[in-house]
């Protein structure tokens, strides 16, 4: 696809100019979600490139989620909201406030995303068994 295609030039770009050796993820990596055909990101390290179809980007809408006023602590507060990629129980409350929208999870059913487990409040990927595993180990320490 043209997006594919996007994408693999702007990691060959990088690459080409050795980022790679300054540890830059798309130089390194390439890009996330190759194998799609709606929405692949490039991480240039200052920069994140969304490459979405017209459908992804209306209902996605990355614009709202960055935007002045999404996810701030106050209306002063201009720092980007971060969540800990690392912290399950961070990522969930993301995705509480922010749920996938409806037309975009019926567009993923839609296309046999077997990987994915969708409901209209929640979004999360289907745990592999050292997550769960590692879910597991910290619910006990909690208790």
């Amino acid at each position: 696809s043209n997006m594919r295609l996007i994408a693999d030039t702007i990691c060959k770009s990088m690459r080409l100019r050795g980022l790679h050796k300054m540890g830059v993820i798309g130089a390194e990596k390439g890009c996330e979600g190759r194998d799609c055909d709606d929405w692949i990101v490039v991480d240039c390290q200052n920069i994140v490139i969304h490459l979405q179809d017209e459908f992804t980007r209306k209902h996605i809408a990355l614009e709202k989620l960055w935007g002045e006023s999404a996810n701030r602590a106050s209306k002063t507060d201009k720092s980007l909201f971060h969540v800990d990629m690392n912290d399950e129980d961070a990522i969930d409350d993301f995705i509480k406030v922010n749920p996938i929208p409806d037309e975009y999870a019926a567009k993923l059913r839609a296309e046999n995303a077997a990987s994915i487990n969708l409901n209209k409040n929640n979004f999360r990927l289907r745990e592999s068994p050292t997550r769960k595993s590692r879910r597991k180990e910290r619910n006990k320490r909690k208790k």
